[in-house]
């Protein structure tokens, strides 16, 4: 097996991922998560209207198991969802070989909490250089095409 070259941020200029393909991740990751809280709704009867503290819970009990769903799964994976993983899509880090924990925790937590609130955000993925979201700039990370970062770096991932 032949050695990989030393990770240089510049590599990745062709692995970007495009907005496209991203959104069509995203949406079957909704899907995703759509199913799941139809699933949710029939374990835990929540009626119509009802509040706890002042929150909608249909709302609540929504926004917990989106987050969950892709923090969870992008922590077991490495930077990917299900979405990503169909479409060959995959989170890295600009400035690190590895994806850490903490770069996970507040894409999936804080980011998915903002930019669902901030839909727009989203778009910036249309206009940077790299492609990257609002969280994706804040945290220094990148969606890129899963076979282009297996054939730059890994090894194993």
């Amino acid at each position: 097996m032949e050695d990989k070259i030393v990770f240089q941020e510049k590599d990745f200029a062709y692995a970007y991922s495009s907005f496209g393909i991203r959104l069509l991740a995203y949406i079957i990751d909704m899907i995703i998560v759509g199913s799941l809280y139809t699933i949710g709704k029939y374990i835990l009867p929540i009626s119509d209207g009802a509040k706890i503290l002042g929150l909608d819970l249909i709302e609540t009990l929504y926004t917990i198991i989106s987050i969950a769903y892709f923090t969870i799964v992008s922590l077991i994976t490495r930077g990917q969802t299900l979405g990503k993983m169909i479409t060959g899509l995959r989170v890295v880090s600009v400035d690190d070989r590895k994806l850490s924990t903490s770069q996970i925790l507040i894409r999936e937590i804080a980011g998915r909490y903002i930019q669902n609130k901030f839909i727009f955000l989203y778009a910036l993925a249309l206009v940077t250089p790299k492609k990257q979201s609002f969280i994706d700039l804040f945290i220094d990370t990148a969606v890129v095409k899963e076979n282009a970062y297996r054939d730059l770096y890994a090894k194993e991932i």
